[in-house]
């Protein structure tokens, strides 16, 4: 009984300090057609508002 205590208090202080972060800014790959450039767009506001995260747009090349 003693050690299904020890590992039932183990596992909540582990799930305690596993508490979620987030990134404080985020960067989104846009690709060079204008459909993916309108969608990036929209995905950058939502984040921001949404979020409050700091959101990057990052030109990508299509090689």
């Amino acid at each position: 009984m003693r050690a299904f205590t020890k590992s039932v208090v183990a596992c909540g202080l582990s799930l305690g300090l596993a508490a979620p972060a987030m990134a404080a800014d985020m960067v989104v790959g846009v690709p060079n057609w204008p459909s993916a450039v309108a969608t990036a767009n929209v995905i950058k506001v939502v984040l921001e508002d949404n979020l409050g995260l700091e959101v990057e747009l990052q030109n990508g090349t299509n090689a």
